[in-house]
C-alpha cells in the first residue's frame, strides 16, 4: 500500500524543501562585519567574542523589551538570556569562520531533547 495524501495537499519543489529546513548562511565578510560591530577585530579569540556577545545580548534584550510594556520586557529578557546562553557556540563558529576565510550556515537544534539552541556549520 502506498502513501495516501489528502485531497488538498500541495506538492513542494526541492528548492522549497530546502528553504523549509530553516537557517541562514552568513558569508565570511558578514561574519567579520558583525565582529567589528560587536567591538572586536577579526583576529580575536572565541572567549573575548563570547563576552562581547553576552554584553550585547543584554543590551538587545532591553531594547526589545522597551517596545511593549511588561510583555515586551519579559520577552526581551528571555531573548537576551537565550542569546547569552548561546554565546560560546556563536563565538566559536564565528572565530573559526573568520580564521579560515569561510562563512557559517546557522540553524536551530535541540539539546537533551528539549532545549533549543543555535547550530553553526562552517562552509
Amino acid at each position: 500500500m502506498g502513501m495516501v495524501l489528502p485531497m488538498n495537499y500541495a506538492e513542494i519543489e526541492q528548492e522549497e524543501m530546502v528553504y523549509l529546513e530553516g537557517g541562514f548562511y552568513m558569508s565570511n565578510k558578514q561574519v567579520k562585519n558583525i565582529m567589528v560591530a560587536l567591538g572586536v577585530g577579526a583576529g580575536v579569540n572565541a572567549v573575548t567574542l563570547a563576552a562581547a556577545i553576552k554584553i550585547n545580548s543584554v543590551w538587545m534584550g532591553t531594547q526589545f523589551g522597551a517596545l511593549g510594556g511588561p510583555i515586551g520586557a519579559l520577552t526581551g529578557a528571555a531573548l537576551g538570556l537565550w542569546i547569552s546562553s548561546q554565546a560560546v557556540v556563536i563565538a566559536e563558529r564565528m572565530v573559526t569562520a573568520a580564521v579560515h576565510g569561510k562563512g557559517v550556515k546557522w540553524g536551530l537544534g535541540v539539546s537533551w531533547g528539549i532545549i533549543p539552541g543555535i547550530t553553526g556549520t562552517i562552509k
